[in-house]
């Protein structure tokens, strides 16, 4: 297997214990404006996670990635779309996670709101789980792998 399969496959773990760490945090029965933080950090990992594995992708199938500009996070997603490693729909889900990661990334944690963060949350294992299998699709060494 090559390196950049190597690295989807050492991120994929990565975004699967963060899930388990994440579904750890949402069973608490009282969540502060810190444990929303903590969730919200999660969940952008989990984000980051796939953008990182969607550079890999890209490059695995001779995609030269340079992405510097202030979209670069939404142009990364375009561009997976554009070499059929990312569906549309998929893109769309991915985007309100993107949006949460800006927020995070740039520390405006306080800003937060449970109402807006929960849904993302408790979408997010279905949203992984059909990534997942899209790059599970377009790279068939992945399910093999048992990653």
């Amino acid at each position: 297997m090559d390196e950049f399969l190597e690295n989807i496959q050492a991120q994929m773990a990565d975004v699967e214990e963060t899930l388990r760490v994440l579904n750890a945090a949402l069973a608490k029965p009282v969540k502060g404006q810190v444990e929303w933080m903590g969730i919200a950090g999660f969940i952008s990992n989990v984000y980051m996670g796939v953008e990182n594995i969607l550079n890999n992708a890209l490059r695995a199938k001779g995609t030269k990635v340079v992405l510097a500009s202030a979209s670069s996070h939404r142009d990364l997603l375009n561009l997976a779309v554009r070499r059929a490693i990312l569906s549309n729909d998929l893109r769309k889900a991915l985007d309100g996670y993107r949006s949460l990661r800006h927020v995070v990334h740039h520390g405006y944690g306080f800003r937060l709101e449970p109402h807006r963060l929960e849904p993302l949350a408790l979408a997010l294992p279905d949203v992984w789980g059909k990534f997942r299998l899209q790059m599970e699709n377009v790279f068939p060494e992945l399910r093999a792998s048992g990653t």
